[in-house]
């Protein structure tokens, strides 16, 4: 089965053309075998009947990722880097090589459940021209619902997310049920994760890879806003399900919240005004003196060594208090 059609844009980015297959399937890896080679084990359980390749990138693991690769799984197209290029570069260096007419980044940490879930993705786009970017039903190991879209960033965006998220956690009462009952019908939105997210080559090619500015986090809300932007549509499609073991495919760092926090302000400084970008400094900054100042307090009265605790709050204080960014 071949959906290959007419491009309506040219290769401005130099990716290829995607000429020879349907499919592109795209697993970042760093240090995850064991989650790298259950998730593998699922899609190929669970194969498309369209013409399908798959990549796993690897950002210089040191867990014998490799060599399970090669004995488990050759038929897979493997890149090595050397270094841990970040989730953006990884995803990037695949897709310059990939063939298919769509792609699809999924993490490592999930697993494919149901043996239709590729063809529907693929199928629902490739009959819907006007949309560049495709989400699934996420869901966590017990088959509850997780996160899996929302509305661009902004205070008071991410306010109300955060309110959703609390919800999810608690999984129930009558909010949680109305968000339930979102999540059983498709629906345009503003952005849906990178953990599976299936991409129109013609997509890419007319708003561009992802940034590698961001080394993790915000990347996949940038990919969809450009894409947005550019006049495609960015869909969340409950017919593919996915379930996805949250933050097993994160790097084990000290500084994960760091990262997080650099990448929140690096998508204000690209995408908001400059007093919306001051004021979140400002409440960035606040918050975490408050918990600095409570932890200190909290070591000081029970006797306990909480300086890598610390170190996590000073350096999101460091990357709020600077003028530029890093």
């Amino acid at each position: 089965m071949n959906l290959r059609k007419g491009s309506r844009n040219g290769n401005i980015t130099g990716i290829k053309q995607g000429d020879d297959m349907d499919l592109s399937i795209i697993l970042v890896n760093y240090n995850t075998r064991g989650l790298l080679r259950d998730c593998l084990k699922s899609v190929y359980d669970n194969k498309p009947g369209l013409e399908y390749e798959v990549f796993v990138v690897d950002n210089g693991s040191v867990d014998g990722s490799l060599k399970m690769l090669a004995k488990e799984y050759p038929q897979v197209r493997v890149i090595a880097n050397g270094d841990n290029l970040g989730f953006a570069g990884a995803n990037n260096k695949a897709i310059k090589q990939c063939l298919g007419q769509y792609i699809l980044l999924l993490n490592s940490d999930t697993l494919i459940i149901d043996r239709d879930s590729f063809d529907n993705m693929v199928n629902y786009i490739a009959t819907r021209p006007d949309i560049g970017i495709l989400g699934c039903m996420l869901l966590n190991k017990d088959y509850s619902l997780q996160l899996s879209y929302g509305k661009f960033p902004t205070l008071g965006t991410e306010f109300s997310q955060k309110f959703i998220n609390f919800m999810f956690s608690r999984g129930g009462g009558p909010y949680y049920a109305k968000i339930a009952a979102e999540y059983r019908e498709e629906h345009p939105v503003d952005w849906v994760t990178g953990a599976c997210l299936l991409v129109r080559l013609e997509a890419v090619q007319q708003a561009g890879l992802l940034d590698e500015r961001f080394f993790m986090y915000f990347e996949d809300v940038d990919w969809c806003r450009r894409i947005n932007n550019c006049g495609w549509r960015i869909v969340y499609f409950p017919g593919a399900r996915v379930i996805h073991l949250l933050g097993g495919s994160a790097p084990k760092q000290s500084n994960i919240s760091v990262i997080y926090k650099e990448s929140q302000l690096r998508y204000y400084h690209k995408h908001r005004n400059k007093v919306e970008v001051n004021l979140l400094r400002a409440i960035q900054v606040v918050k975490h003196l408050a918990l600095l100042v409570k932890l200190k307090f909290y070591g000081l009265i029970t006797c306990k060594d909480v300086s890598d605790e610390s170190k996590k709050l000073i350096g999101v204080i460091r990357i709020f208090w600077s003028k530029s960014m890093p």
